[in-house]
């Protein structure tokens, strides 16, 4: 009998080791094997003819959409609010990170919709919200000397449904972030930072003139300092998601060659022609020309809309996107896709069932031994 016992022991313990084994192994593909053989898969494919990728006058731009890091209100309560909050969190440094060293970017531009509780946060949250982003998540090694751009999103500052703009958030934003609309020049590129959000509604105002002189106002300076060739607009919500009106304003008047925007967290690319644009402004408002002192004409403006790199947001693809610019305007452009967080949480969630359900047919099983015993 006891012969019996030991043997029974023996193989309970070896099947618990072996488990613990294969969790193990599991654990360590899904954590850190799983993004190395991901890593493999960024490269430039479709590069523009004469350009070289490695020239060491090239800039390297690295794009962030939608983190929208994760407050405590919108979350559940604990200990379910703390454990999403910690693995979002350590999903987003890890793989920034891990972009990061990858390309060595000398700018890194943050597309919008940093916080996505920025908007509605009081005071002493936003702090914290902040310290997480910049202290624990979006962390920059001492020895790289990066650029790093902020746009607002609607999370940040209100904007979407009843939740509005107000002075208050605008001045919060920029006071964490940087300024909202301004160019920011790097080397021979002019990055063109525009706040799309309070025109992202479709609603109908009194006048296109209230858009145009809030333009004045916020590109006014955009328009006299851009003094380079290259030009890249960066905004947060995507082009074709504002009036035609106000697009054609905004391609005509700072012809950039290049834009880049997020809000929809999908991948997605467009080319807006510019001299069809022009035509349909003059068209609604024949009294009136789009204006601008930047000279020449480009006949097209091409946009990414970069994906989300957050998998809170329920997206199947999540994604960094990578700009790699040269000194002649040619721009080579990639997505460094992520790993599938819900499926490695789903791959835990089944290796965890498999001793729970081990352990709970034995019970029903060694209940059903006892009651027949019984009679």
């Amino acid at each position: 009998m006891r012969l019996l016992i030991s043997r029974g022991n023996l193989r309970r313990r070896a099947g618990f080791l072996i488990y613990c084994i294969f969790l193990i192994c599991i654990v360590c593909y899904t954590e850190y094997f799983e993004y190395i053989w991901q890593r493999t898969g960024w490269k430039f494919t479709e590069v523009p003819p004469g350009m070289e990728l490695d020239h060491p006058d090239n800039i390297k731009v690295m794009f962030v959409a939608d983190p929208q890091l994760q407050g405590n209100v919108d979350e559940p309560r604990f200990p379910i609010g703390t454990l999403t909050r910690w693995d979002s969190d350590f999903y987003l440094q890890k793989t920034f990170e891990l972009a990061l060293h990858h390309f060595e970017p000398d700018v890194i531009v943050f597309l919008g919709d940093l916080l996505d509780e920025g908007s509605s946060a009081a005071e002493d949250a936003y702090l914290t919200y902040k310290k997480r982003f910049f202290k624990k998540i979006f962390t920059i090694p001492k020895h790289m000397n990066v650029k790093m751009l902020f746009l607002p999103g609607d999370n940040d500052i209100g904007g979407e449904g009843i939740d509005h703009i107000t002075d208050k958030k605008v001045k919060r934003f920029e006071e964490h972030f940087g300024t909202m609309s301004e160019v920011v020049t790097y080397k021979y590129v002019d990055f063109l930072k525009v706040n799309l959000v309070p025109w992202m509604p479709f609603r109908s105002l009194e006048s296109e003139k209230v858009f145009r002189e809030r333009l004045d106002q916020d590109i006014e300076e955009l328009v006299l300092l851009s003094d380079n060739k290259i030009r890249i607009l960066l905004a947060h919500p995507k082009l074709s998601s504002i009036k035609v009106s106000r697009k054609a304003e905004l391609l005509i008047r700072l012809k950039p060659q290049y834009a880049f925007t997020a809000h929809f967290h999908h991948e997605a690319y467009l080319e807006h022609d510019v001299d069809n644009l022009a035509k349909r402004f003059e068209a609604l408002y024949p009294d009136e020309r789009p204006k601008s002192r930047i000279q020449g004409m480009n006949p097209e403006t091409k946009e990414f809309s970069v994906p989300t790199c957050s998998y809170r947001m329920g997206m199947k693809e999540m994604a960094y996107g990578a700009a790699i610019v040269d000194i002649n305007g040619r721009i080579a452009y990639t997505l460094f896709w992520l790993p599938h967080r819900y499926d490695q949480l789903y791959r835990y969630m089944y290796i965890i069932a498999i001793p729970v359900a081990y352990y709970v047919l034995r019970w029903i099983v060694g209940k059903r031994a006892r009651l027949s015993r019984r009679w």
